[in-house]
């Protein structure tokens, strides 16, 4: 029974009644005819309590009231009576939502008439529910370009379908980069109908940026992180909005455009045995991201400017292979103009120096792929050419046969330091 009255005393509580009136109620319930003198034994209020409760209980229908004295209360039928407290409730319930959505259009008018003020602010917004709306409520505002770097789990929330709604009802310019796989493909694909996606490794970092007006960044955690932690940093300051656009347009140069991606995706899960034709030095270079799958080898021959372009793009993931223990083979002819940036490579790599002066590249990953790069210009830029073509080649025999061409050269070649010791005498043309 006292299990049964605390929740009869809660449910009369949630349908209005305060704690000592529903004492007061459940205790004239349990009684029948009664007096106050019962009522305040019963329910252990005080017996001042129970003559001021009892008016408001006979008032409101829950009770009944006898003409004699002492005067003595029963209860009013249940069923009519809990009926009663409920349409009251939903009654006020209903009014409140009508009176908070005039408020809610009270003030959105009394904010759309605001004066705007311009002053740059940072923030940090917490909680998923929070940051949704901020992406939300930025993008409802936009009226410049998009840009944006977004986790693999983009492709699938629901901000993806907001972002493509946005930019094709306003005609807006959106690029966003984010990990293309096969299991997102066919999403990022559906994505790149209005925006312009590029596939890059996972970053650990999201951020979305409208024009110079506005940026929004955070890290990327895990799905099952308690979403109240999840949180970002909002500002409007333009010299914290321009570097974190360098840094998206230094990531952008870097990423593969979503077509030549998917290609690369298609041509590995139906064979193993493709040639493949690719264009631009840039896209080259993403497109073969061997410092990342490289096992035990990476074998390359390379042009004079090879040395200082490796060090601009690659030294950091060479030196990643170095500790992994891959073992990095480099020859390349080491002239006057090179030597200083052909040292510096051989503490990443191990360099040899051979009289030709190539003019097209090779590099052949673990025998198993393999890139013929013509590079025009011969410049020290990673980025700069779109006239360079490469063949990418994933068949077996062929690879093998560039990595015993590779061999053959190697054993040819002379070790960076002696060549290093030795005087300066012009190259031979090959």
């Amino acid at each position: 029974m006292e299990a049964k009255t605390d929740y009869a005393i809660k449910s009369l509580q949630t349908l209005g009644l305060s704690n000592p009136e529903a004492r007061a109620y459940l205790s004239v319930v349990k009684l029948g005819l009664c007096t106050i003198a019962q009522v305040a034994r019963e329910s252990g209020l005080q017996r001042t309590d129970v003559y001021r409760l009892m008016p408001r209980l006979v008032d409101s229908g829950l009770a009944e009231e006898t003409l004699d004295k002492p005067r003595r209360y029963k209860a009013r039928d249940v069923k009519e009576s809990v009926s009663a407290l409920s349409d009251k409730l939903t009654s006020e319930l209903a009014e409140i939502s009508q009176q908070s959505r005039r408020l809610v259009d009270t003030l959105e008018l009394m904010r759309k008439f605001a004066p705007q003020r311009e002053e740059p602010y940072v923030r940090i917004v917490t909680g998923l529910r929070d940051t949704q709306h901020n992406f939300r409520d930025a993008l409802a505002g936009a009226s410049e370009d998009i840009w944006a770097i977004a986790p693999r789990s983009f492709t699938a929330d629901h901000k993806s379908r907001f972002l493509s709604q946005t930019v094709a009802s306003k005609h807006l310019k959106a690029r966003i980069i984010l990990p293309v796989d096969r299991s997102n493909l066919k999403r990022a694909r559906r994505l790149s109908s209005v925006i312009d996606v590029r596939h890059h490794h996972p970053l650990g970092v999201h951020l979305c940026g409208i024009g110079n007006q506005y940026v929004c960044a955070g890290l990327n955690i895990p799905e099952q992180t308690d979403p109240s932690r999840i949180s970002e940093l909002v500002t409007t300051y333009p010299d914290y909005i321009r570097t974190m656009h360098e840094f998206f347009e230094m990531i952008w140069d870097q990423s593969v455009p979503l077509e030549i991606h998917s290609r690369s995706l298609s041509a590995k899960r139906s064979s193993r045995g493709l040639t493949t034709v690719v264009w631009g030095r840039n896209v080259i270079y993403n497109l073969t991201r061997w410092e990342e799958s490289a096992q035990r080898r990476l074998a390359i021959i390379t042009t004079r400017g090879g040395p200082q372009r490796i060090l601009g793009r690659f030294r950091k993931f060479y030196t990643n292979l170095r500790e992994r223990g891959v073992k990095v083979q480099i020859i390349c002819s080491v002239t006057p103009e090179n030597a200083r940036f052909a040292k510096e490579l051989g503490t990443i790599a191990e360099v040899r120096h051979n009289d030709c002066l190539f003019g097209i590249s090779f590099a052949i990953l673990d025998r198993s792929e393999a890139l013929i790069h013509y590079i025009y210009p011969d410049s020290p830029d990673a980025y700069v050419s779109a006239d360079d073509m490469a063949l990418l080649v994933t068949n077996l025999d062929v690879v093998r046969q560039l990595g015993r061409m590779f061999d053959y050269w190697w054993r040819r070649s002379v070790p960076l330091a002696s060549k290093l010791k030795q005087p300066r005498r012009a190259p031979r043309m090959h």
